[in-house]
């Protein structure tokens, strides 16, 4: 991070030697055409069609990936409060 506290991922991880830590990651898609129809209805002037399917396309992705990141975070035993904002998700 560049602001303060100016934590990186390493910063949240037990040292080499003590208890035994994990990392968890993820990638999430809507899909391996989603940018290749898109771009083909833009280029065939189909700019509403293109925008919206690349709209979808974006907020499926996000969600999935919301949705991933709660269920990891249940199954290690640190789940976000329920009225948790995506602001202060952002910042956790």
């Amino acid at each position: 991070q560049r602001k303060e506290p100016g934590l990186c991922i390493s910063d949240f991880l037990n040292p080499v030697g003590e208890k035994m830590d994990y990392v968890g990651f993820f990638s999430v898609t809507s899909g391996p055409r989603v940018r290749n129809i898109a771009e083909r209805w833009k280029e065939e002037g189909e700019y509403l069609k293109s925008h919206v399917l690349f709209s979808l396309a974006l907020e499926l992705a996000e969600g999935l990936a919301e949705k991933t990141h709660m269920l990891m975070s249940e199954k290690w035993g640190f789940p976000d409060a329920a009225d948790f904002t995506m602001q202060e998700r952002f910042k956790a």
